[in-house]
């Protein structure tokens, strides 16, 4: 599936790419933090995966659904994005699904639902930016039917 003609990765890019050893976690820089710290360490460990030094750690919520946090590879600081704190892609029958990043974007791109089962299907384009998810664009998009 192509991106929105509108929005593409490349217009994010993220020149900087960290390349040392990640940090691990600071579990103090969030409130919430602690309650994730198994998720939050194994997963930053494989080092950063988007915007050149974060590592975007999906936290398993369900059946197709991930919660969201960030971490910075290169301070520890641990992040859960206010404007996009959930991932829904059940009854979604597109591919791709779900949350999709690069690690030399600032844009991450959310294939079904995001933030609440209630709201609509589509494509949401979100840009880190002051340590947060801005919603850059939503295309509606019909769910799709299951695979016969």
């Amino acid at each position: 599936m192509a991106l929105s003609a509108s929005v593409d990765y490349d217009q994010y890019r993220e020149e900087k790419i960290f390349k040392g050893k990640p940090v691990e976690p600071n579990l103090a820089t969030h409130k919430d933090a602690r309650k994730y710290r198994t998720v939050l360490k194994r997963q930053s460990r494989e080092g950063p995966n988007f915007a050149g030094h974060y590592t975007i750690i999906t936290i398993g919520c369900g059946t197709s659904c991930a919660g969201i946090a960030v971490v910075d590879a290169q301070t520890g600081h641990v992040y859960f994005p206010k404007n996009l704190h959930n991932v829904f892609w059940a009854g979604w029958w597109h591919e791709p699904y779900g949350p999709q990043f690069k690690l030399n974007s600032r844009l991450l791109i959310v294939y079904g639902q995001a933030n609440s089962e209630d709201e609509p299907y589509g494509v949401s384009y979100f840009q880190w930016i002051d340590n947060d998810f801005q919603l850059l664009h939503f295309e509606p998009r019909d769910r799709g039917r299951p695979p016969q």
